[in-house]
């Protein structure tokens, strides 16, 4: 080899070893972090919106596996480093660079191992504050900062980066750095959407209609599996490996939240028929013209349904006509589900409808219906209980 401009000795003992393969480890983080993170933000979205509960336990078992995931490879780290100086004990590597190509030998008490290669062999090369590292094949060689001086860094970066095989950044190249970056934005995407999409529907105060629009996450679906397929098939001509893997974790989250389409909380209908069913049980005339938004809550058959009717001055004129008052009794109000309880308090007018002895506001004990009604914004709200 001629020509050669830095050369030298690293000793590979056991405090060198592991704290190579922790950075090493340290720099290949990112994803998980993300996935993390994405996880931590489906447990909050899942945790305020009225999404079934159980479907908190998907990204908290992710996050464990996540958790494992990392904590095993450390494990393994520390495990293989203890393996080679059991089975190559005092191990030092000897590396030479020339203006052309380098070499070097990894030897032990045990083993030797020699190698020249030119630079554009090398697969990448990465830094952190103490080291540099190459890669080729299945080889990584790392050199210790203080043992090389400013300008030999630079030559060896200078030679690497020139042998390497050029990317060439042209229209498919940035439309991968898209596709990645969409692929990470995904879950906030479907999320804005959703929101847009309550926003603009007729009735966005009921409470499940996160669930009802939740299908976007099927068509987003698209962007990752897309990222995937291009990562495959372009990867022998542009560094595709954070797509393939991106999309990868990227599809299963997006996976998880359209998932939560088939809930039974999702299954929101929007007949006026039972606006017309709930008048006829209850005995009052409410207008036939309107948009509600109807969904079975329980194996029971109890239901919450919200309506926004056309004419307002027809709805209040059964209610002024009716048994609706303005305040609950405090017994009764004690009696309802928090939930419902959190619900109805700032609203304008209440009726309670016991079925099973046909009487109005004097208990919730047998089948009953709850009517409540908010004349600021024309919105009525009706639950049934123990059906």
């Amino acid at each position: 080899m001629d020509n050669i401009f830095l050369e030298g000795e690293v000793s590979y003992d056991e405090k060198y070893l592991l704290k190579t393969n922790t950075s090493l480890m340290k720099q290949a983080l990112l994803p998980f972090v993300i996935s993390a993170v994405i996880c931590l933000l489906a447990i909050v979205f899942i945790s305020v919106s009225n999404v079934n509960k159980l479907f908190v336990l998907i990204p908290i078992f992710l996050i464990i596996f996540l958790i494992i995931l990392v904590v095993s490879y450390f494990v393994r780290i520390k495990t293989a480093v203890k393996e080679s100086l059991i089975t190559k004990p005092n191990s030092k590597l000897i590396y030479r660079f020339s203006y052309s190509d380098f070499s070097g030998e990894l030897i032990s008490d045990t083993s030797k191992f020699s190698f020249e290669k030119k630079y554009d062999e090398i697969k990448k090369m990465l830094t952190d504050k103490d080291n540099i590292y190459i890669f080729f094949y299945d080889v990584v060689i790392a050199l210790e900062k203080k043992n090389i001086s400013s300008h030999q860094e630079a030559i060896l970066k200078t030679l690497i980066k020139t042998n390497k095989i050029s990317i060439t950044k042209d229209g498919i190249y940035y439309s991968l750095i898209a596709l990645f970056t969409l692929s990470l934005l995904t879950p906030f995407i479907g999320i804005i959407l959703i929101s847009l999409m309550v926003a603009a529907s007729p009735i966005p105060e009921f409470p499940y209609l996160t669930l009802k629009f939740i299908y976007v996450f099927f068509f987003l679906l698209i962007i990752p599996a897309l990222s995937i397929i291009l990562g495959v098939a372009l990867r022998k001509r542009y560094r595709c490996k954070k797509n393939i893997i991106g999309g990868i974790i990227m599809f299963i989250i997006t996976f998880i939240f359209a998932s939560m389409s088939f809930s039974p909380e999702a299954a929101i209908k929007t007949d006026f028929k039972y606006v017309d069913e709930v008048s006829e049980i209850v005995h009052l005339d409410f207008p036939d013209e309107g948009y509600c938004d109807y969904l079975v809550v329980d194996g029971k058959g109890n239901f919450q349904m919200m309506v926004r009717f056309s004419d307002q001055s027809e709805v209040m004129k059964v209610i002024n006509s009716s048994s609706f008052t303005k305040q609950l009794e405090p017994t009764i109000y004690m009696n309802l589900p928090v939930s419902y309880q959190l619900t109805i308090k700032d609203y304008d007018y209440y009726l309670i409808y016991d079925a099973d002895n046909r009487l109005y506001n004097e208990s919730i004990e047998g089948e009953s219906y709850v009517l409540c009604y908010k004349e600021t914004t024309n919105l009525l709200y009706c639950f049934s209980l123990n059906r």
